[in-house]
């Protein structure tokens, strides 16, 4: 890719702060394989913080936070049907983009690094992936919070989510 060894290294080891490679002295850098229980509490910790995600959207959410949030979903409609690393990708950065309207960078910060993680392990353990349901759960979570519903939302938001750790 043109790039420096220095810059190579600096990359690797932010992927391995984030969980997902290993690097074995003299062997290198690998994809992480997380186990049963690593993938449990991966998807533990995410329903924690999702759930204040939309406790805190249902109090207040920018306006244009609707209008993007809508449009992401629009193009995860685009890949609906067709499984795959695509669909993982663009479910996992509605995820993402949920907790960046919050305005809570630290919350943001965590919200994304466990996606990523899950991302992984879906890539990695996953049966399927159905865009088919995750499109029109994220539709509704949507409109529980245009409503002002967190209990509907966090309701969505689980049996979303528990789906997802049920695949993997």
């Amino acid at each position: 890719f043109g790039v420096s060894r220095t810059i190579v290294r600096h990359a690797l080891v932010r992927l391995e702060n984030q969980g997902l490679i290993v690097t074995r002295r003299n062997r290198g850098a690998f994809v992480a394989e997380p186990t049963k229980e690593e993938a449990q509490h991966i998807f533990a910790v995410r329903r924690c913080l999702e759930n204040e995600v939309i406790r805190i959207l249902c109090l207040g959410i920018p306006e244009s936070g609707y209008d993007r949030l809508e449009a992401h979903v629009r193009s995860e409609q685009s890949v609906k049907g067709k499984d795959g690393p695509v669909s993982i990708r663009l479910a996992g950065e509605f995820h993402t983009l949920l907790a960046d309207l919050t305005g809570n960078e630290v919350l943001a910060r965590y919200v994304s690094e466990v996606v990523l993680r899950c991302s992984l392990i879906m890539s990695l353990y996953a049966r399927s992936h159905s865009s088919d349901c995750a499109v029109d759960e994220h539709f509704q979570i949507i409109e529980a919070i245009r409503n002002g519903d967190a209990q509907r939302a966090i309701d969505i938001m689980e049996h979303h989510l528990g789906a997802v750790a049920g695949r993997a």
